[in-house]
């Protein structure tokens, strides 16, 4: 029978982190093995073999890791962050996108579901951000690098967390966070080419109306289908991308 692989035990070097999840700060129950036990042997025989470190964790931690590979601490803590982020999603979407003090204009139910969702969706943030702590292994101590902080630039502007931005594209531009999300999404989280594609979303909307408004008045003083008005005027408009509305109502007059 061939004999159990050692893991060592990492310790943290601060009382303030003893018992704690070293990879999202909850109390820690568990052990995380870094590589998984049952690739172990796969990992000693390779070139590349992992730390070997059994890792303080919480239940959930373990959990999410139990279908990661990675042999190293630090890609199995840069996994698990991914994990909670996804599975919280949507606590962190409501964090990001509501403010306490718009609780008082809700009714009481959706007021609580709110403020649910912001305490659970804080909780969550903190756990992704956490990023460790220094810890002994076998004598050695290695101590845990902070990650880059997280910048995010509109206009002149620096904000460090995506809740600050969220908040000010909203007041300064009034733009519905949960919209700017979605176009966060498309453009790849660059908020200033977001911001500009709402402003153009915004500009065709109004045209839009403007042209259902005048093409309804058009047909109803010429006597003519409201659908047919519009649906020549939005003809010569795409022929000359620079024909005003009204330029275009005279050419159709012009023809019936």
């Amino acid at each position: 029978m061939s004999k159990e692989i050692a893991y060592q035990k990492m310790n943290a070097c601060s009382n303030a982190h003893f018992h704690q999840c070293f990879y999202c700060g909850c109390i820690a129950t568990e052990l995380d093995y870094a590589p998984p036990k049952k690739y172990a042997k796969e990992y000693q025989l390779s070139e590349d073999d992992g730390d070997f470190y059994a890792v303080p964790s919480c239940l959930e931690c373990v959990t999410l890791l139990s279908g990661c590979q990675a042999a190293y601490v630090t890609l199995r803590r840069d996994k698990l962050k991914a994990l909670l982020a996804k599975k919280y999603q949507q606590a962190l979407h409501v964090y990001n996108v509501w403010q306490e003090d718009e609780l008082a204009l809700l009714d009481d139910n959706l007021a609580g579901s709110i403020a649910a969702g912001l305490k659970l969706g804080k909780e969550s943030l903190e756990r992704v951000d956490f990023i460790g702590f220094s810890y002994e292994v076998g004598g050695d101590v290695h101590h845990v690098l902070p990650t880059a902080k997280i910048q995010i630039n509109i206009d002149q502007y620096t904000f460090s967390s995506t809740k600050a931005a969220l908040e000010y594209a909203n007041k300064t531009y009034r733009i519905p966070k949960a919209t700017l999300i979605d176009l966060l999404e498309i453009y790849q989280d660059d908020y200033n080419q977001a911001i500009y594609r709402f402003g153009q979303m915004q500009l065709e909307k109004e045209h839009d109306k403007t042209l259902k408004k005048r093409c309804t008045e058009f047909a109803k003083l010429h006597k003519q289908n409201v659908k047919f008005v519009i649906r020549t005027v939005e003809h010569f408009l795409k022929e000359d991308e620079e024909m005003s509305i009204e330029t275009a109502l005279c050419k159709l007059q012009q023809r019936i």
